[in-house]
């Protein structure tokens, strides 16, 4: 009895804080709720009925996933093939065709080699065909580095896997994803098109409208739902559900695309799902943006708990602290994970990765990445911790060894970066970037070194 008023107490605590917050923000509407595999979730909406819909942006990305991983599963298409076994190569350029074709694992995990939408398709603000989004700018949709090589976030992928779930399921894409994703889930209300329920997004203030944001492919963040069906689908995660199947969820938890995962690192984005470390744990999850709505949903696969949380104004901060006692809230009854012990490597071998490194890619500002004006990086050898320090800019990281090649931040309990050699180029990837170390600089960015070492000169050696 004691345990359990114990829980309840902690629960109230949380309830009356993420109140506090609520109010503090002036956010109109907050949801949340807390699962685990086997209970049923708690689930509360402070602002509103908890049936009414929300936006839920790029946790999208996990249902689109989804879809292609059961159409796999229903044997229609092979995660390893090429892109242009199915579709049309003339919708993409891929400088490495012949060499490292854009296959379909790659839309998955987000390494085809793609920066992000161009301003012409974020900014497009009207309902519009896939036939005429694909139109839009044809050729920014071009690899800039080769496929398969690292992950790069981006919005402009989906558009890719949108045209390939609607060409193997004869389907439209909201009506392929209900039909192998949401009714099999029990997903009743979720949408991607204008709910009549929608409460509004707003900007910071939590007062001033944001109109509503049509996206150029619904794939990349267009969901609209309850947050009982969000919480539904997260659970299913979790459990392990029969109806997505083993390798559906191996494929969500698990990156093999990269050169990273090639390797073995597995701390790197997967299908619509990626990791990141949180309150001494590693979260599964994704988070959410679309015009005025912010959200996350955050899993403990190896404890079985996890949790959902969506808010309509378009904070970020706000959203952040909301997070921090959610996972506060759920670590505190979990044993955190310990930090691996420093692996015996000699400064000799550590040297080998210092010198001057470059954005091995770019989401926006093309133009500037290509000329040589990024923000590059530095990685030196501090003598007197007998370790490697990351520089970028004003911020200073050090660099423990894992292993001979992977590493991690202070306070990270598993490896977070790898430096990956491929051939005379030397590679960092990982949670602070995608970087090369500009000695030896790639093929694809030759031209981009010519300026960089006409700015920095020689990389330093110890």
């Amino acid at each position: 009895m004691s345990l359990t008023l114990c829980a309840n107490a902690t629960t109230l605590g949380l309830h009356k804080d993420l109140a506090a917050l609520r109010a503090e923000h002036n956010i109109p509407v907050l949801g949340y709720s807390l699962f685990d595999a086997n209970q049923p979730a708690r689930i509360t909406l402070l602002g509103a009925d908890k049936n009414i819909s929300m936006r839920w942006g790029s946790n999208t990305k996990t249902l689109t996933a989804i879809t292609l991983l059961q159409l796999a599963k229903a044997g229609l298409v092979d995660l390893d093939a090429p892109l242009s076994n199915y579709v049309d190569a003339k919708h993409w350029n891929n400088p490495w065709r012949n060499t490292n074709p854009v296959r379909v694992i790659h839309l998955l995990e987000l390494t085809a080699g793609f920066t992000d939408l161009s301003s012409t398709e974020f900014n497009y603000n009207k309902p519009i065909t896939l036939a005429n989004a694909l139109a839009l700018a044809p050729t920014h949709r071009t690899s800039r580095w080769p496929p398969g090589l690292q992950h790069s976030y981006s919005n402009l992928t989906p558009g890719l896997s949108q045209l390939l779930i609607e060409t193997l399921a004869g389907l439209s894409y909201s009506a392929a994803v209900a039909k192998y994703v949401l009714q099999p889930l029990e997903m009743k209300q979720t949408n991607f098109s204008v709910a009549a329920d929608l409460p509004g997004g707003f900007k910071a203030d939590g007062l001033t409208p944001i109109p509503y944001w049509h996206m150029t492919f619904p794939a990349y963040g267009a969901m609209n739902a309850p947050i009982a069906d969000v919480t539904r689908l997260a659970q299913s995660l979790l459990r392990r559900s029969q109806i997505l199947g083993e390798t559906t969820l191996d494929h969500l938890l698990v990156a093999r695309s990269s050169a990273g995962a090639q390797v073995g690192f597995t701390f790197e984005y997967a299908s619509g799902l990626y990791p990141r470390v949180r309150s001494g744990l590693v979260w599964q999850g994704h988070g959410g943006d679309a015009d005025g709505y912010r959200s996350r949903v955050a899993l403990l696969p190896q404890h079985k708990r996890g949790y959902v949380v969506v808010i309509n104004t378009d904070n970020p901060e706000a959203l952040r602290r909301i997070e921090q006692r959610l996972e506060e809230h759920i670590s505190n009854q979990i044993p955190k994970l310990k930090e691996p012990a420093r692996f015996p490597i000699k400064p000799s071998a550590l040297k080998r990765f210092t010198g001057h490194y470059y954005p091995a890619s770019t989401r926006f500002d093309l133009s500037s990445w290509a000329q040589g004006r990024a923000t590059g990086a530095e990685i030196r050898f501090d003598e007197a911790s007998s370790s490697l320090v990351f520089t970028r800019g004003k911020k200073r990281t050090q660099l423990l060894p894992v292993t001979e090649n992977t590493f991690r931040r202070p306070g990270d309990p598993v490896a977070t970066l790898v430096f990956i050699k491929q051939g005379e180029h030397q590679y960092l990837q990982g949670e602070l970037g995608n970087f090369f170390n500009t000695d030896s600089c790639p093929e694809y960015a030759s031209a981009t070194c010519r300026q960089i070492h006409s700015n920095i000169g020689p990389s330093p050696r110890p």
